[in-house]
């Protein structure tokens, strides 16, 4: 699997995969939808239109600490 490095505001990351390009069919995902559920992207929809909207969760670590004085 390919690593390569991206610019996400003020911090790089590191990225896994293979980059797309315009025009490339898109690659199986496994998707949470729930607690421990899980749904195959493609497979578990296949021949309906897709609607995709993805939120992360609020008890990641992307966000920000708030810090009290």
């Amino acid at each position: 699997m390919s690593e390569r490095t991206v610019a996400f505001r003020d911090k790089q990351l590191i990225v896994t995969g293979a980059a797309l390009k315009p025009g490339d069919k898109a690659p199986e995902v496994k998707l949470a939808t729930g607690f421990l559920a899980a749904s195959n992207l493609l497979g578990d929809s296949a021949g309906k239109i897709r609607l995709i909207s993805v939120v992360p969760s609020i008890d990641t670590s992307v966000r920000p600490t708030r810090r009290d004085g």
